[in-house]
């Protein structure tokens, strides 16, 4: 079940799942690529959660017309252990960078650059919204075609029966001076360097529908960049669970509030002369701890802390699955509160506000 695909010399890369949930519009981005690829796999949950998190976190950077021509996906959090996530899955390195402010915390950085880096653009670019699809097609458009180089040395050489670690293009360095100079003299030899390793993602179940473990996955994702997980306080003693996302993308906020079943979504309008309008969806209480509990085990360091925050402090004062009727001896009257019906939870509460000895027991 691999996400990232190893492609031989004629196999092209395919192109991602049509997805129900977090589909998006018809792509002018040819998905379809042919690449030289040798390549570690990658599941189809981590595709999805990458996908998600480049969405809310990702940059996508245009080459400068002045420079070498090289597009750019970046990733820039200040939580170690999610950007740590996304350089394993890309095989790239983390490194922090330099605070902008003294109080800040320490942000951390992974890059991917060039034909790599297209590969990953055109694999998501079906699944992201309008805003990232449009940095993703002038990132695509900047590209000069540079030819693809090795990023590290050949474990061993590509010549048959030999041993020695490989220097220059697969080969040894004894190999590559025979095959150099062969070619000088014109003449050819039994061995010669290999293609440089060239990254294709994308996910091997073509035409499939995304499943419910998918879409949470992308969900996980989008959510470990741009979701708030705290609490709604009514009081001391009443505070519900709030799960909400705010962007500047309305349909990547209104394909989350059709998959957590948000009510509606609502626009902010910009703070500040020059930003944009903002799109909010949330929920709360009961359908907001569910979220969170299916959610949890797929975030990061700090947003599990605060799903645990959050939990710790719900004390649901409703009934989260109430009977069909009153649940006191001999009476089937409809369910109106604390399992009791109309009648029933009247009699409870003036016995309660009195100080009398309960003569009805509620659910609750």
């Amino acid at each position: 079940m691999a996400a990232l695909v190893v492609v031989d010399h004629s196999v092209g890369v395919r192109n991602p799942v049509a997805a129900p949930q977090i589909a998006s519009t018809a792509s002018p981005i040819d998905t379809a690529l042919r690449f030289d690829v040798h390549a570690t796999e990658l599941d189809d949950q981590d595709f999805y959660w990458l996908i998600g998190l480049l969405e809310g976190e990702g940059t996508f950077v245009a080459a400068s017309p002045s420079g070498r021509g090289i597009p750019v996906v970046r990733v820039s959090m200040t939580d170690r252990d999610v950007v740590d996530r996304v350089g394993a899955l890309i095989d790239r390195a983390v490194i922090p960078v330099r605070k902008r402010r003294a109080h800040h915390k320490t942000p951390y950085v992974t890059t991917i650059k060039g034909a790599p880096a297209l590969s990953l653009m055109r694999a998501i670019y079906p699944h992201v919204g309008t805003l990232r699809q449009g940095s993703i097609e002038r990132a695509i458009a900047s590209w000069r075609g540079h030819r693809t180089r090795w990023r590290r040395p050949a474990a061993r050489c590509s010549a048959s029966d030999c041993l020695r670690p490989g220097a220059r293009r697969g080969l040894c360095a004894r190999h590559y001076d025979r095959w150099w100079k062969a070619g000088r003299r014109g003449e050819t030899t039994d061995f010669g360097p290999l293609e440089p390793h060239v990254e294709a993602f994308g996910p091997i179940t073509n035409g499939a529908e995304l499943d419910d473990s998918s879409a949470l996955a992308w969900l996980a994702g989008l959510l470990e960049g741009e979701g708030t997980f705290s609490v709604n306080r009514h009081s001391a003693a009443i505070a519900y669970p709030l799960l909400s996302l705010q962007m500047c993308d309305e349909g990547i906020v209104a394909r989350v509030a059709r998959l957590m079943g948000a009510p509606n979504v609502w626009r902010r309008e910009a703070a500040k002369e020059g930003w944009s309008p903002t799109y909010v969806a949330a929920i709360s209480g009961h359908h907001a701890a569910t979220w969170m509990r299916r959610l949890r085990n797929s975030m990061g360091i700090r947003r599990r802390a605060a799903i645990d925050a959050a939990l710790a402090q719900y004390q649901p004062i409703r009934l989260v699955d109430p009977p069909a009727s009153c649940v006191a001896p001999g009476c089937g009257k409809p369910h109106r509160s604390h399992g009791l019906c109309h009648k029933h939870y009247m009699m409870w509460s003036r016995d309660r506000a009195k100080g009398r000895a309960d003569r009805i027991s509620p659910l609750r």
